[in-house]
């Protein structure tokens, strides 16, 4: 999760912009105003909780979103590279579910039909093996 690129890309972007809140906030205490410096105070702790919150949203997204969406290219690129054995892991966020689950169905549903083409096609040459035999 934390080796996706998606998420570190959304994580400096939130981050980035809490520090420029926070080098505002943090030049703010520097003043000598009483109420400049509480102002400065406030800002330097939502900086804090900002940070903390931005990698917390940056996580959920990432789990929710983007994994989901890894894991299905990955399917893909499996049955692509005719690897149809591999099959897709349910993933509990509910439409990404339903298309895991599709998924399995169409990979479950071209591996019949290979099998079913090879039967027939076996069946065929023993036909065409026969005939011979009769010819």
């Amino acid at each position: 999760m934390l080796k996706s690129p998606t998420f570190w890309k959304i994580y400096l972007i939130f981050v980035s912009f809490i520090i420029f809140s926070g080098v505002i906030a943090v030049s703010f205490v520097y003043f000598n105003n009483d109420t400049v410096k509480f102002a400065g105070l406030v800002f330097a702790i939502c900086l804090i909780f900002g940070i903390l919150a931005s990698f917390l949203v940056g996580y959920l997204f990432n789990s929710q979103f983007f994994i989901p969406l890894q894991q299905i290219k990955n399917f893909a690129d499996s049955i692509e590279k005719n690897k149809l054995d591999v099959q897709m892991p349910v993933i509990a966020n509910k439409d990404f579910g339903q298309v895991a689950s599709s998924l399995n169905i169409i990979a479950d549903r071209i591996t019949e039909a290979n099998s079913y083409c090879a039967k027939t096609e076996n069946a065929l040459e023993d036909l065409h093996i026969r005939m011979e035999r009769r010819i």
